[in-house]
């Protein structure tokens, strides 16, 4: 099986495992950030010390590089396709500049352009989809 990045797959995605449940809080952009949007959830003032609950709060996080992103996927973790990280196999595209075809990576780096003739620009490249059986086999 093959996967590759989406679009929607940030450099570092950054996860929260709390019990059983797994948070996305990639949005935040980095551990720090999302420790100062989610204290409020995690930090009780005057019950408990502001630096005990950030260490707990942290120690909770994971990041995980893109790379890492389909590394999990090829260890049949679910959350790369939960929130649309990766996708399964290669596509095929075929530029219309120079008439070739050429399959896009899984991993980085994404192919940005055609190793045939250099074209970047995407309204210039379409995917090729698989021929699927009629069921008449």
């Amino acid at each position: 099986m093959k996967y590759k990045l989406t679009d929607k797959c940030p450099l570092t995605v950054i996860l929260q495992l709390v019990g059983d449940q797994t948070y996305d809080l990639s949005a935040y952009g980095s551990k720090e950030e999302a420790w100062a949007a989610e204290k409020g959830e995690w930090w009780v003032e005057q019950n408990e010390d502001i630096d005990a609950a950030r260490l707990e709060f942290m120690a909770t996080l994971y990041e995980y590089s893109q790379e890492e992103v389909v590394s999990a996927a090829f260890d049949e973790q679910a959350w790369p396709f939960d929130w649309g990280y990766v996708t399964e196999e290669n596509e095929t595209v075929h530029c219309l500049v120079c008439d070739c075809t050429y399959p896009e990576n899984a991993m980085p780096p994404i192919v940005k352009a055609c190793p045939h003739c250099g074209n970047s620009d995407k309204n210039q490249t379409v995917y090729l989809s698989k021929e699927k059986g009629n069921g008449n086999n």
